[in-house]
């Protein structure tokens, strides 16, 4: 009887183990920041239909978001539909549209004119492309607010924190029954 409540404490304790771990884990995953900042853009389009590719104007969009590790630009998928919103509006269906980003002017300008001169470069004499500015009067990207999968830094620090009080406290819940699982061990044997 003595053996088999060991083995219910030491199967418990493997099992509260394991959960504490999990959790730990997904905590660990779900704190990633996300930090709110300028950012400089320039959209592009293409279709596979025909040789007409749109160029947006570099533009400033004042509260982009961005990934804290990766520097990602965060829901940049709905910035492409922007713009791919744009050319349906005016019966351009089935581009394929791509949002540039950086956080320097310069490191724009330089995306900027690299991606201009492969589709504006001549090859064998004849324009591979035509090219086409898309102004800031025409179409201007909009800010994207985060999702819920993503949270502000403020948050991730505060749940962070949260967090490490929550593990100093399961650690200390664990070694303490962990003491008390060994003394009660030491009892029943001396018994």
């Amino acid at each position: 009887m003595n053996t088999k409540i060991f083995t219910d404490r030491m199967r418990f304790f493997k099992i509260l183990g394991v959960m504490l771990l999990i959790t730990f884990m997904s905590m660990e995953a779900n704190a990633r920041g996300v930090e709110c900042t300028r950012v400089y853009a320039f959209g592009f389009s293409a279709s596979f239909n025909d040789s007409i590719v749109y160029f947006t104007e570099i533009q400033t969009i004042d509260s982009a978001y961005l990934e804290g590790r990766t520097h990602f630009l965060v829901e940049r998928q709905e910035y492409s539909s922007q713009l791919k919103n744009y050319f349906t509006s005016i019966g351009e269906e089935g581009r394929t549209c791509v949002i540039f980003y950086a956080t320097t002017e310069k490191e724009i300008m330089k995306q900027y004119l690299k991606l201009r001169k492969q589709y504006e470069q001549p090859k064998k004499g004849h324009p591979r492309f035509r090219v086409v500015n898309v102004m800031k009067d025409s179409f201007v990207f909009h800010s994207v607010e985060p999702t819920d999968s993503y949270k502000a830094p403020a948050e991730v620090r505060k749940e962070q924190k949260a967090a490490r009080k929550e593990r100093k406290a399961a650690s200390k819940a664990a070694k303490k029954a962990a003491k008390q699982a060994s003394k009660a061990q030491v009892q029943t044997l001396k018994q």
